[in-house]
């Protein structure tokens, strides 16, 4: 790399935890929390918890919003001798943890003093296609036009080449990516939940923190606790995401001790409505996350959507909300897609509930129609079965012919297990592309 700095690594176990169990029984929550004891979903009887933690800042959002909203001022329209601008970015899906995660940390810098801006991987017209995001955004008071820094607004690469950007904060990612590619030597932190994707070498000067826990907001509420800030807009965030990324400690999600200390923490605060309960945030934020059926197929692929450099081979994973037997006219939009977005293989993920309630997960593999592409996809699931990714063949008897495509060659899976998201399969295809580097 350009700039071989130290790094300091905390890779901390969240599997157990040595916290001992504790009894909140103030009068306004009534819960029991044992923080030694995994998948303890949180009570839906939780009430706001209205007291104030002796010591801690009583940093109002208002605070916090215009010191973002100084800063993006000074990030997207100011002079080469103003201060030096410290960006918080969350990862290029720039889903509901992402925003979240860059909002308060960008916030907890600005009180320290830092001039500091959270930033959406993702143009401002498309934060509509997030609408979990975009409504609690609005519901907690964050005006995003404001306080947030979007990818059409700052070019970060020029910031740096101005001599602008004093450093960049990674927050659910720890490897810089589409609009930030390039500027790992400008990389002074990391905070993830994802596997580590080794960017940055142990003679590196950054401070990685990867906890592979369910949230990368469980992280950030940690980070939240120890600079002592109290504030509700703040917390509503963090536990929402919290809440979505572990499907409220369900079943179905991956989630450690941490995340659910970080629920209770959060819940038992004023981040709930009076009368509210997580489990009624829970139900709301899921019902707006999945809600895509006025979404067009093109909308679908790009509202969640990452994209990686693996081997030889330029590959793209869309995560969205809708079965693919309802997407009629998602085959008809996989080729343009993939030219859209210079890729050979594109990866779909839908996950969703049926008319059961049950949580599924759906598995599409696409590539063109150029020779041997077919033979690759048939490889590649393969190996994600060999790598224990638990898929089979969708076949639903629906008149959409999920195989059959006029420009992709297409296969279609069920997971088995729903607990594999995105980030469980990244790291299975790029195992499976280097190996076919390499033969």
């Amino acid at each position: 790399r350009d700039s071989i700095r130290r790094m300091r690594i905390r890779f901390t176990s969240t599997i157990s935890s040595s916290s001992p169990s504790r009894t909140r029984t103030d009068s306004n929550l009534c819960v029991v929390h044992n923080t030694t004891s995994r998948s303890r979903k949180v009570s839906t009887e939780i009430r706001p918890h209205i007291s104030r933690r002796s010591g801690h800042v009583q940093a109002s959002l208002m605070t916090h919003s215009a010191k973002l909203a100084d800063s993006k001022s000074k990030a997207t329209t100011g002079k080469s001798t103003d201060a030096p601008i410290t960006v918080v970015a969350g990862n290029e899906a720039a889903d509901l943890d992402s925003i979240a995660c860059a909002t308060a940390m960008a916030a907890i810098l600005s009180v320290k003093g830092e001039c500091c801006v959270p930033y959406v991987c993702v143009p401002r017209d498309d934060l509509p296609l997030r609408p979990d995001a975009q409504w609690l955004l609005e519901d907690a008071g964050v005006d995003a036009r404001e306080a947030i820094v979007f990818a059409d607004e700052l070019d970060i690469h020029n910031l740096a080449s101005e001599g602008r950007l004093k450093s960049l904060i990674l927050v659910d990612h720890n490897a810089p990516a589409g609009p930030l590619a390039g500027l790992a030597s400008n990389v002074s932190r990391v905070v993830d939940h994802h596997e580590n994707s080794g960017t940055f070498a142990s003679t590196d000067a950054v401070d990685v923190t990867i906890e592979m826990v369910g949230s990368c907001s469980t992280l950030v509420w940690g980070e939240l606790e120890k600079a002592g800030i109290d504030d509700p807009a703040l917390r509503r965030l963090l536990l929402g995401a919290v809440l979505l990324d572990t499907q409220n400690l369900g079943d179905g999600a991956r989630h450690t001790n941490k995340d659910a200390q970080a629920l209770a923490s959060l819940a038992a605060e004023p981040a709930l409505r009076p009368g509210e309960t997580a489990a009624a945030l829970y139900e709301e934020l899921k019902r707006r996350r999945f809600d895509q059926s006025n979404l067009s197929a093109r909308d679908l692929l790009r509202r969640d959507y990452k994209q990686w450099r693996m081997g030889a081979y330029e590959v793209g994973i869309a995560s969205f909300g809708v079965p693919f037997q309802d997407a009629c006219s998602l085959l008809d939009a996989l080729g343009s897609f993939r030219d859209e977005r210079g890729v050979d293989f594109l990866v779909c993920m839908s996950a969703f509930n049926d008319a059961n309630s049950n949580f599924k997960r759906q598995l599409l593999l696409s590539g063109g129609k150029e020779p041997g592409v077919a033979e690759s996809l048939k490889a590649m699931g393969l190996s994600l079965e060999e790598q224990g990714i638990g898929i089979q063949a969708l076949d639903d008897g629906s008149e959409v012919n999920l195989n059959k495509s006029s420009d992709s060659d297409v296969l279609c899976f069920i997971q088995k297990d729903v607990k594999q998201s995105r980030k469980q399969i990244q790291p299975c295809l790029l195992k499976f592309f280097e190996q076919q580097q390499s033969v």
